[in-house]
Order: C-alpha cells, then structure tokens, then sequence
C-alpha cells in the first residue's frame, strides 16, 4: 500500500510497526504492511511495538494520538506494591519496573550528619559526621591542615611549605636538608657550580684534594691502558710518572714482604734470603708443619752450623755430641782393646737418646 493510498483514505485505527526517533511507521487497519512513512506521535505518551492506537487526520497526514485496548493491558506502572515503596529498575528492557523497598537510607543520625559508605557490599551506608566536624579549631593565617596520627580523619594546622623556605640564597642555588630537624632546609650552590671548567674530551671528573666537593678533570682509566701487549701478558707499572704503565710478562724473582724481609732468586740460581745481620734469621718451614721431602743435589749439603742444633724423627734439637770412652765424663781420647766396649756403647746412647735415629 502507498501512502498516498492511505492519506487519501480515512483511518482511525492503526497497529504501530515500528518506533523512530522522528516518528512511527503504521499498519493501518485492514491493510497487511507497514507505511513507508514515519508519522508524528503524542510525545506525552509511551507507545510500544504491536500497540493498537487511536490516530487522526489532520492536514493530509495521520498523527498517533494514544493507544487503545483494555484497561491497564500496556500500563507502564506495576501493579501491587504497597505503602512506601519506590519505582525502581526491573531488567534492562525498556520501560520495566517494578515496586520495591528504598534501600541505603539507615535509622537513627543526628543533625548535620552525612551518609558514607561503610563496607563495599551495595547500600551499605552509615550516618558520619559531616566534614567540618572534622576541622579542628585554632590554627593561624595561612596555614594548612595535615595529617595528625594514624586514626581516621583526625587533622592538625601546621605551618605552609612556604614558612620553612629559608631566606637569603642566591642565584641559582638549591635547597637542601639542614641537619635533623624535620622541614629543616638551606640554599647550596647548584651542582652545576661544583662542575670546574676546561677538560679535555673522554676526561672523567676525579676527587681533587681533600675539601668538601672538590673535582677536577683527569683521563679516564681506559687513557692509561697502553696498546699493544700479547697474549698472557700483564700490566706493570712504567717508570716513576702517575699512572704510567706497560705489557710485560710476569716475572716472579722475589718472595717480597717488606724492604727487610724478602728472598731473592738471584742469577747464580740460589734461593738467598736477606740478612739484616751476619746470620741468617729464616726458616724453612716449622717444627709443627715440617717439609715433607727435602731432596739435594750432587754437591756439599751443610745441615747447621757449630751452634746449630739437628732434630731427627720429630726429637727435639739437640747439641752436637761428643764420643766418650768412659761411663761418666765421655772424654774422648782413642779407642783401644781395652775401651772399645763402652766407646760403643756410648755411640750408641747418642744416636738413641740425643738424636732419636734409632730405636
């Protein structure tokens, strides 16, 4: 059907197709489709799909006056509910609600209180005292409310961040923390300004002295790492200049401790302690941690001198002992048929009791 066959016709009733934002399509009575056109409605009323509604002529167009059918069949308000409850959501269709209880609001609260919230869970509010009950009394002019302790919501007045700038400064200082006292500042020079001038490029700033921010330019470590050098090669000192180095291979010539207690590898192959006096004052390893193998060549080996003691077995040091031909003075003259019996005999104490070599 055109619409220019349904304008030419007279309608009262219609079934609304479908809603628009600039009108209603109808499917007029006794007709099976829907107008092409969108007609204009009575804005104070709430119309649905399917409805039957009352329309009228006017101007060579029909306008949707309201709908019809029995009573209450498409009310927009529930029915039931009872003395004090409230419209609220039921759903996410259009125009669905329902009756229901007004929740959140709790008993009780006195005058200038306010509702907050009490726990996550929907609703659940509690009547607390309004903000200014809050804001403690005294305070002086300009200053501002902070945090006093660690219970809920209690405040104090305190100074603003602009009473604790100190005064004086100059240009392009910064401040920085005075002592322990809280808030406590002064002005220092900018970092900038400790920075000195000149340098060269790749130079690093170094301590210079021993005042307080003191800094100089200086070649960074990598400048005083020579070129060159072989594989296994280490890094020795060159000369007497500051940082001067140079490859070299690692020649271990002397056991050093201190400019008195060193031992030389020296060019005759000899391992030679040095003597702060005439005698030798080292030793070659203790008597609780001995050598465990001392081996010697084909040539002269001298054990001690003639104040030396020699220990055998773990004994201890004993003095060179001298052969006696008698039991009681050992003083050694010969031996002879006669002697011979305790000359060996006391040849023998000697090597079993003085120096333990035999058992």
């Amino acid at each position: 059907m055109s619409d220019k066959t349904s304008e030419d016709l007279s309608y009262s009733f219609a079934t609304i197709d479908q809603i628009y934002e600039d009108g209603i399509t109808l499917i007029f009575d006794g007709e099976e489709t829907a107008s092409e056109k969108h007609y204009k409605c009575n804005s104070f009323c709430v119309f649905a799909a399917g409805q039957r509604v009352r329309i009228v002529k006017d101007s060579g167009t029909y306008v949707v006056e309201y709908p019809v059918g029995n009573p209450n069949a498409d009310a927009i308000l529930p029915t039931g509910g009872s003395d004090g409850q409230v419209l609220t959501k039921d759903g996410n269709a259009s125009f669905s609600s329902k009756w229901s209880d007004m929740k959140g609001i709790p008993s009780g609260g006195t005058k200038g209180q306010l509702l907050s919230k009490r726990t996550d869970e929907s609703f659940d509010v509690e009547w607390s005292a309004a903000p200014k009950n809050y804001i403690p009394s005294g305070g002086s002019n300009g200053q501002m409310l902070v945090k006093d302790g660690s219970t809920d919501y209690s405040l104090k007045w305190t100074d603003t961040p602009v009473d604790h700038i100190p005064d004086g400064g100059s240009n392009g200082q910064l401040l920085a923390k005075n002592g322990t006292v809280s808030r406590a500042l002064k002005w220092v020079d900018a970092p900038t300004e400790r920075i000195p001038t000149g340098g060269t490029d790749g130079q690093m700033l170094v301590k210079d002295g021993t005042t307080s921010y003191a800094l100089k330019w200086a070649d960074a470590p990598e400048n005083h790492i020579p070129t060159g050098g072989t594989d296994g090669q280490v890094l020795l000192k060159s000369g007497t200049t500051n940082y001067t180095l140079k490859w070299g291979s690692l020649s271990v010539y002397r056991l050093y401790q201190s400019t008195q207690n060193y031992v030389d590898l020296n060019s005759s192959r000899a391992l030679v302690p040095h003597a702060s006096s005439s005698v030798y004052s080292y030793s070659l390893g203790t008597r609780s941690i001995p050598w465990y193998s001392l081996y010697t060549g084909d040539g002269t080996s001298r054990i001690c001198g003639t104040r030396g003691t020699l220990s055998f077995f773990g004994a201890s040091g004993a003095t060179k002992q001298t052969l006696s031909l008698s039991s009681n003075n050992m003083s050694y003259t010969s031996v002879t048929a006669n002697n011979y019996l305790i000359a060996l005999n006391n040849l023998i104490g000697i090597l079993k009791n003085k120096y333990g070599l035999i058992a």
